[in-house]
């Protein structure tokens, strides 16, 4: 599905392409879930069977993170079908200890770094393996017992509250809409939008159908206020990188006779604004506004216009063209 598709400014590459070995991919997936303080990030892979769901990452945001609290956990389904979950989780703080383990394991190309819902430095990480986690706490954890209490969620809340190593997660607490029903759903919409070309109102029909109708629906909250940078299109969702939003294709500039003047040489290029777009349940998408952007080169010797231009658009005040946003990066 992205094997091909290359959006760089520079050398900077934003393209998720993670095709290993044998010609599989594994990626994050651009169907994303937001549950508490909590995103959840289903991992895709495709080979000749078909699409399929490795686990889900989860990540903490960590603007709410108190001490010592767990900030990521690894949540993998049992082989063969069987619908059970195993978790696993880290002593690190740095999400980035979380994330290059699953880079690591699943062959995920550096090209995916955007996906991951961090504000952590890729640098800093240590590569610490994780142990095995159940339900807020470490299994190691000497208060692991409190996970059979029935006051284990107000426990856990007070735990990490007060900075102790533990995680309070909404999917994992007690009532209608529990951690392997929301896991399940969310990774089945997540290969949905990997396998078709499907609208998000279809991925949000599947995802409802499989969690209790007791689960809070959530309406989708209004898009972000402010426009679309050189438009007048209002912001469609969060742009990836806001200081940049813009990034040229990798496709090369074209020439463009249609702006070309005796004294200057005028050329076309496509980019793209990537951007988190959020939908109902707490579901969100990746996806893009694609436009072409004009520039114009001087032409001194007015001869015939070379091929490629001679500068570049960062040089200049770029025109953009036509924009048409809600491309899917499913």
């Amino acid at each position: 599905m992205f094997c091909d598709k290359r959006f760089h400014t520079g050398v900077l590459v934003l393209a998720c392409l993670a095709c290993a070995a044998a010609g599989q991919e594994v990626r994050p997936s651009g169907v994303q879930l937001k549950e508490g303080d909590w995103t959840l990030i289903p991992i895709v892979s495709h080979s000749a069977e078909g699409w399929a769901a490795q686990g889900v990452l989860a990540l903490r945001d960590k603007q709410n993170a108190v001490g010592d609290n767990i900030v990521a956990i690894w949540y993998e389904r049992a082989p063969d079908g069987v619908n059970e979950w195993s978790a696993m989780s880290w002593t690190s703080q740095n999400q980035w200890d979380a994330i290059n383990y699953s880079k690591r394991r699943f062959g995920i190309d550096n090209s995916c770094d955007f996906m991951w819902p961090t504000s952590d430095a890729p640098g800093d990480a240590l590569l610490e393996a994780p142990v095995p986690y159940f339900n807020g706490l470490m299994v190691s954890d000497p208060m692991a017992e409190i996970t059979a209490s029935p006051q284990r969620d107000e426990i856990l809340l007070l735990l990490t509250q007060v900075g102790y190593k533990a995680a309070s997660v909404d999917f994992e607490q007690d009532g209608a809409c529990t951690g392997l029903t929301v896991l399940t759903a969310l990774c089945d919409a997540a290969v949905l939008g990997a396998s078709a070309a499907v609208m998000p109102e279809e991925l949000e029909r599947l995802f409802a159908s499989e969690i209790p109708q007791s689960c809070p629906a959530g309406a989708a909250p209004p898009p972000p206020t402010g426009m679309l940078p050189g438009t007048r299109i209002e912001l469609p969702g969060l742009p990836v990188d806001p200081a940049f939003p813009w990034k040229r294709s990798g496709r090369r500039p074209a020439y463009n006779p249609q702006c070309s003047t005796l004294s200057s040489c005028c050329y076309s290029a496509p980019i793209i604004c990537l951007y988190w777009r959020e939908g109902m349940f707490g579901l969100r998408y990746l996806e893009y506004c694609e436009a072409t952007v004009n520039w114009t080169c001087p032409n001194l010797e007015g001869d015939i216009c070379p091929p490629e231009p001679v500068c570049s658009p960062d040089e200049i005040a770029p025109a953009i063209g036509t924009v048409t946003c809600g491309h899917a990066m499913y």
